[in-house]
């Protein structure tokens, strides 16, 4: 998955992140997902475990491990594509977007 961050700690998880790679070059040890887009998509895919608000969660894959891959700074594809491959990726997943961020009113996250 390469995404906004993660958050590893998320119990829909459980043990399934099998290694967490950062590009962001102004803090390359963080991932923290600050929008929370790169924890949802990861769930969706591979989720198995549960959250507070809607209890259990498995994704479409939940025996599958992640990758997953943070990108804040403008990073070199061919380089993230090798990096996952690299970790034992078969499915690569990426997130993009130009549109600025809305916020939907009351939405409460899983």
């Amino acid at each position: 998955m390469f995404d906004t961050g993660i958050d590893e700690k998320h119990k829909a998880f459980g043990k399934g992140i099998n290694k967490i790679i950062s590009y962001r070059k102004s803090n390359p040890k963080t991932w923290n997902d600050t929008t929370g887009h790169g924890t949802h998509v990861a769930a969706s895919a591979a989720g198995r475990g549960s959250s507070h608000t809607f209890g259990a969660v498995t994704g479409a894959a939940p025996d599958a491990g992640l990758v997953i891959q943070v990108e804040i700074d403008k990073s070199d594809m061919s380089t993230v594509l090798k990096d996952a491959y690299d970790q034992g990726a078969h499915v690569h997943n990426n997130s993009w977007s130009k549109q600025p961020r809305v916020l939907i009113p009351n939405l409460q996250p899983f």
